[in-house]
């Protein structure tokens, strides 16, 4: 393909892969490695994973230790720095490693990372319930799920069973969209960031966010108010969306057309 093309012309000046496929790379001689300069780990948490360390062995020992009279630069990018793992690793990998902690001063937390959070940022834990209808307003638009823990199967009636953890689920999945227009509506949330787990996620909150809209324009417009603006108007920024589509999803948040942004860890 491309990319490899470009390797082998000698072309690419940064070249990001996953380690085994920059493993097969440099053994067959593909990827010359001879002449980098910087190793990036992202991730590094998962990498200091032991199912990792043959991999990045040969990727780390076929690397110069100096480029030019530089010295070779490794950095551990991860969200969790303060972890045995990510330390065991940065000795295997670095000398003379420098830290860089993002996060404010404090006492490390049972996962080794550094507790604390900006004076700016404030956290909220919204329990929802699978029989708790408090969430469900009048004129509440309908809320279709991805169908998961009903075999698949959309719409329909379903009874709830806390007992069951399908029914449960379900029952929660309805529920959490309806727990969103509630929580942006009584904080008065100029923007919204939302993270949706799956690209089909995205698209059923899109759609049913749409929806929510379309019924506050109705309903303002039955009490004489005119025509309203998109109360619940959104964007999607998902892996499944192009690019052009992402990059209009980005600016239409930044220039505040969209009040909330939908996401995946895209």
């Amino acid at each position: 393909g491309p990319a490899l093309r470009e390797l082998a012309r000698g072309d690419a000046e940064v070249v990001c892969g996953t380690l085994p496929i920059v493993k097969v790379h440099a053994r067959t001689g593909r990827l010359d490695l001879s002449d980098v300069g910087i190793l990036v780990l992202d991730e590094a948490d998962v990498l200091a994973d032991a199912a990792h360390a043959p991999a990045l062995a040969e990727v780390r020992g076929a690397l110069p230790a100096s480029v030019r009279g530089r010295n070779l630069q490794v950095v551990l990018l991860s969200a969790t720095l303060r972890s045995k793992e990510v330390a065991a690793l940065e000795e295997r990998a670095c000398w003379n490693a420098t830290w860089v902690d993002l996060g404010t001063d404090g006492a490390a937390d049972g996962a080794g990372t550094r507790a604390g959070v900006p004076d700016t940022v404030r956290h909220l834990a919204v329990r929802v319930a699978p029989d708790d209808d408090a969430w469900v307003g009048a004129g509440a638009p309908p809320v279709t799920t991805d169908a998961v823990h009903r075999g698949g199967v959309p719409g329909g009636s379903l009874d709830v069973d806390a007992s069951d953890k399908d029914a449960a689920s379900e029952a929660i999945k309805r529920l959490k969209p309806l727990a969103l227009l509630r929580l942006v509506d009584t904080f008065v949330m100029d923007q919204v960031l939302v993270f949706c787990r799956t690209n089909l996620d995205c698209d059923l909150m899109e759609q049913f966010l749409q929806g929510a809209s379309r019924a506050a324009a109705s309903a303002a417009a039955s009490d004489g108010g005119g025509r309203a603006v998109d109360k619940y108007s959104c964007a999607v920024l998902a892996g499944m969306r192009s690019q052009h589509d992402r990059t209009k999803a980005l600016e239409s948040f930044r220039g505040g057309s969209a009040r909330i942004l939908l996401a995946t860890d895209v």
